[in-house]
């Protein structure tokens, strides 16, 4: 709290409040009223009232925006004539927990969008509860802080009031409160910024989604907004409606209907839309509009090809620059929000010639140099720190910030100028950042990281909970609920080089688990660890060890423990054994496809000899199937498949001392990837007992060799044709007959498919599932069926074969080519029921007929 308050001092101008509870009253009972050049924000009986304070200009406000004229009719632009071209800021009040993480509280993000191209920045503005007063200022705070950077910076500022409620919620009484809700907290931003003549207000966000017509109050409400706002702020410039862009009715017309509301003074007033949806062709909903109105685009994605807003182009901007909108992006549809992902759009708009001239800025700001991070090791516990502070004028202020110190600690913080001193400090991280302003009130500011440990010993035992850092784990006597990209850090004292055995006593449960490895300053230097698991589903007590080693060098280092998979585990302690043993092994192997084996070797001494080998799979495709641990120097993996594994080598001294090493294999594609398909199954039902399967085969190097195999099916059968394109089957009998076609490239890549075919009995044909193949009508009253083929059948020579239940042919015929996709059977059928077989080379569709 004490961090916070101390924010609101440095960065907010005074608000003058006076306490009252207001946490249950209507919105309707609040008014605005002028009194003595100040606003009262009160309640209509005067019983309680509290002044919201104007914003005082500064000398580095831009002139306020007018309205320019193009070469399509009219936008917003710079009192110079420029148009505005915006970039966005969103923020909350949560945003004073740890303000100066976020761009709003940081200069560089106003100076970099300034040198970038940006003339102006729109501020999507969090709604605070307006009954409470200190919500209410911390929001001012914020926003008073955007205000001043945006003004030094040069920036026009949008303040966006946020959404009424039609957007997000369509419930009527929601509506109610929030269209309300939105006008009070729109006269609150009017009256602090009336006189800030760079600020433009916006008055909500996407009234509605995309239909105007299902809110026919919206008009009425907008007016009635507008009104307000325009007589607390007559000279401020506002942005209405903001619609998102549609096809679906004329924003024209709703624009008119406002004017039937209202009388708008258009010299400080545009229309607002975002350039999301579907395009409209040739932007005509824009273009018709600017033709009589000033028109500004406040939201669009700006990645390339993501331009909905109706221009040709592959830039939304690029379209805006070509027909002279002002305009204001939005962040990457991915989430994306840093300055950085406009450099390369802005390269590309560059290269086209859509890039427009801008001037840079360099406000010749103070440095800070607060040294580099620090380690203190008790008993020790105070430590004091110095800022390094240059500019070219004078130093005027400076302000530590203790910006994060451990839980529960009760740290002394003082500070001196440039000097700060942290006392009473216990295990932990402490994060502390200096802010310096100079005489020109430019300010900058630099961090420094203290951490205050135990000196841990190597070779020995650390206790795991006995970390100097740590992030996402829990727990006073071992450290648990770990998960993926969770650590602990160590300060060791390594007293020799060499190659370390590690002990990791860990504990999971069964189907828990996972794996680990250790740093040393950021490098991973050790084997890979996997935890043991308990038999039962709920012991976690129960610890073993899991081994790994590491070639350490002496000296004080940083040692950091990791998880490199996990569903969960915990350690109680690490044992690190110096050994005077070597391992190698194979080096690191990259194979490429048809070559899919290895024979790795591990090579280990030690003077006490050794016990034992033992190769683990750490990492493996999940197609791979492992056949089991070997026992031996040499491991020969064979059948790999595309990924990449970690095979690791374990090796046992004669004193039972462990060490491992890990090598990676990675198994890339061929270079020509052969692909074979052999279509669809293929369903048809008895007396047919033949049939042929061709595959369709692509590869850049040609096909060496075909090889067809039968993988199940029943016994009776022949098979032809075996090494050819084509498998020939015949004798086939009911049931399903599974096959597979390996072929090889001249390359020596291997591509598989696998096909079945499916035999019914006559009377089993109800069984086929045939979504393709569409007979009508049927049961027919007078013989005669409609066949729909299947998709690509289309103008094929087809032959449709009918039998009756017992295998007689009744009717043959080649239909060669059909237009639209379908065929009649050429005579009528008596009644009964039949099985129809129509075929396309290798293809069968069945179906069984009844006719009535």
């Amino acid at each position: 709290m004490k961090i916070i308050l101390s924010i609101l001092m440095v960065f907010s101008f005074c608000l003058s409040v006076k306490a009252n509870n207001n946490t249950n009253r209507q919105i309707g009972h609040w008014e605005f009223e002028e009194n003595n050049n100040a606003v009262l924000y009160s309640e209509i009986d005067k019983s309680a009232a509290f002044k919201i304070d104007e914003s005082k200009p500064r000398i580095t406000d831009q002139a306020r925006v007018k309205i320019i004229q193009t070469k399509n009719g009219s936008t917003i632009g710079t009192a110079d004539g420029q148009r505005l071209r915006g970039v966005p800021m969103a923020y909350s009040a949560s945003d004073l927990v740890n303000p100066f993480e976020t761009k709003i509280f940081n200069p560089d993000f106003y100076k970099t969008a300034r040198n970038m191209g940006f003339n102006a920045v729109r501020c999507f503005v969090d709604q605070p509860d307006v009954y409470n007063e200190l919500k209410v200022n911390e929001s001012l705070a914020i926003l008073d802080t955007i205000v001043n950077l945006a003004s030094k910076y040069g920036l026009q500022l949008m303040l966006n009031a946020g959404n009424i409620g039609y957007f997000r919620n369509n419930e009527p009484q929601e509506l109610i409160r929030l269209i309300q809700y939105n006008k009070v907290w729109n006269g609150i931003l009017a009256t602090r910024y009336r006189n800030r003549t760079h600020v433009i207000f916006e008055q909500q966000n996407e009234p509605f989604y995309d239909n105007p017509f299902a809110y026919p109050r919206y008009i009425q409400d907008m007016a009635d907004c507008y009104g307000f706002m325009r007589s607390i702020a007559p000279d401020s410039h506002i942005s209405l409606f903001t619609f998102m862009l549609s096809c679906g009715y004329s924003m024209l017309d709703q624009v008119k209907l406002l004017e039937n509301k209202i009388k708008i003074d258009w010299t400080k007033t545009t229309v607002a839309y975002h350039g999301y949806g579907p395009p409209c062709q040739n932007i005509e909903k824009i273009t018709e509009l600017m033709k009589g109105y000033p028109v500004v685009e406040t939201e669009f994605w700006p990645e390339k090809n993501m331009g909905e807003g109706g221009f040709d182009t592959d830039y939304e901007m690029a379209g805006l620059e070509d027909n002279e909108i002002s305009w204001f992006t939005w962040w990457l549809h991915t989430g994306e929000t840093g300055l950085y992902i406009y450099e390369p759009i802005f390269a590309d708009l560059k290269s086209i010639g859509k890039m427009w001239d801008f001037t840079t800025i360099d406000l010749q700001e103070p440095t800070v140099n607060c040294g580099i991070d620090t380690i203190v090791f008790l008993p020790k516990n105070t430590i004091t720190l110095k800022g390094l502070v240059t500019d070219n004028g004078s130093i005027v202020k400076y302000n530590w910030f203790l910006l994060k110190q451990p839980e529960n600690a009760n740290v002394t913080f003082t500070q001196n100028n440039e000097i700060a001193e942290l006392s009473n400090m216990i295990k932990g991280s402490y994060h502390l950042r200096l802010f310096v302003w100079d005489n020109d009130n430019n300010y900058t500011y630099d961090d420094i990281t203290v951490v205050l440990g135990n000196l841990q010993n190597i070779p020995g035992k650390i206790e795991a909970e006995d970390y100097s850092a740590a992030y996402g784990i829990g727990g006073t006597t071992a450290i648990g609920w770990i998960g993926m990209g969770d650590y602990t850090e160590y300060i060791v004292d390594i007293a020799s080089s060499g190659l370390y055995s590690i002990n990791v006593n860990a504990s999971a449960a069964a189907d828990f688990g996972g794996t680990g490895r250790f740093l040393i300053d950021g490098v991973r230097v050790s084997s890979i660890f996997t935890v043991t698991t308990s038999s039962s589903p709920d012991d976690w007590n129960s610890f073993f060890p899991a081994y790994c080693s590491a070639q350490l060098t002496e000296g004080r280092h940083t040692l950091r423990w990791e998880p490199v998979s996990v569903k969960a585990y915990n350690i109680d302690y690490f044992v690190f054994t110096n050994t005077k043993a070597t391992i190698e092994t194979t080096p690191d192997l990259t194979l490429k496809l048809p070559v899919n084996n290895a024979e790795l070797i591990v090579t280990a001494t030690d003077p006490s000899g050794i016990k034992s080998y033992e190769w683990k799979v750490i990492q493996a495709p999940k197609a791979f199937l492992f056949s089991g641990i070997k026992h031996s120097s040499t491991y020969s993996v064979n059948q790999l498949i595309v990924g990449d594994y970690i095979f690791q080598a374990i090796v046992t001294t004669n004193e039972n001392l462990v060490i491992s090493k890990d090598v990676k294999v990675s198994v890339t594609a061929c270079d020509d990837n052969p692909t074979v398909t052999a279509g669809a199954d293929r369903k048809f039902s008895l007396p047919q007992d033949s049939v042929k399967v061709s595959i369709v085969t692509t590869s850049g190097s040609g096909i060496a060799s075909y090889k067809w195999e039968k993988l199940s099916g029943p016994a009776a059968g022949l098979m032809s044709n075996m090494d050819s394109p084509t498998l020939e089957l015949a004798g086939l009998v009911d049931g399903v007959y599974s096959f597979m076609i390996t072929v090889v490239s001249n390359k020596g890549c291997v591509a598989s498919d696998e096909v079945k075919v499916k035999v019914f009995l006559p009377t089993g044909v109800d069984e086929i599932n045939n979504s393709e193949l569409k007979v009508f009508p049927n049961p027919s009253s007078d013989g005669k069926f409609i066949v729909q083929l299947p998709n690509g059948w289309v103008n094929k020579r087809i032959l449709l074969r009918i039998t009756d239940l017992t295998g007689r042919v009744v009717s043959e015929q080649w239909i060669d080519g059909t237009a639209n996709g379908t065929i009649q059977t050429s005579k009528p059928l008596g009644s009964g029921s039949y099985i129809m077989n129509v075929h396309l080379d290798d293809q069968i569709e069945t179906a069984k007929l009844i006719v009535e």
